[in-house]
C-alpha cells in the first residue's frame, strides 16, 4: 500500500532537525536572524546530547548536538532528519516496514513531548521521524 493513497490531511510536517557542533551559537544564530523563540531545551547527561526546539513563525526547528558526532564516518553537521506527524505511528511504521522501508528505531513512547515516535530511512537514506500523539486511556 502506498502512503500517497491516504486521506488528505493525514500527514503533516512536524519539524526539521539540524546537527550542530555547539548548541549556544546555533540557538543564538536562529534567534538573531529569524527571531526564533526557544520552545524547549534539554540535555541527556548520560549521552552528552543536547536538543533545542525553536519556534520560527508556525515552524519548529530542532537543533541537536551529539558529542564526537563529526568524527564518525559518514556523519556531517547539517540536516539530520525530517519529522512527520501521522495519525498512528505504529500503523504507519508497520506499513512502511511491510513496503520495504528500513526501520532503525521501532515505535516507542517519548513522554517529555507526549508522542509516540520511530525512525525510518527513505529510499535515499534520509532519516524520517514518524510521530503521533500518545494515546490516552
Amino acid at each position: 500500500m502506498s502512503l500517497s493513497k491516504q486521506e488528505p490531511g493525514t500527514y503533516a510536517l512536524n519539524h526539521v532537525a539540524i546537527m550542530v557542533p555547539d548548541m549556544d551559537p546555533g540557538v543564538t544564530w536562529y534567534q538573531d536572524k529569524f527571531a526564533a523563540t526557544v520552545i524547549d531545551r534539554w540535555a541527556d547527561e548520560t549521552s552528552g546530547m543536547e536538543w533545542a526546539h525553536l519556534s520560527i513563525g508556525n515552524f519548529v526547528l530542532e537543533l541537536v548536538r551529539m558529542p564526537n558526532f563529526n568524527t564518525s564516518p559518514g556523519r556531517i553537521y547539517g540536516l539530520h532528519h525530517i519529522g512527520i506527524t501521522v495519525d498512528d505511528c505504529d500503523e504507519t511504521v508497520a506499513r512502511l516496514k511491510a513496503a520495504g522501508a528500513e526501520v532503525f528505531r521501532e515505535p516507542s513512547d517519548f513522554g517529555r513531548h507526549a508522542i509516540r515516535w520511530s525512525f525510518v530511512r527513505d529510499y535515499l537514506g534520509n532519516t524520517l521521524e514518524i510521530i503521533s500523539p500518545l494515546k490516552t486511556a
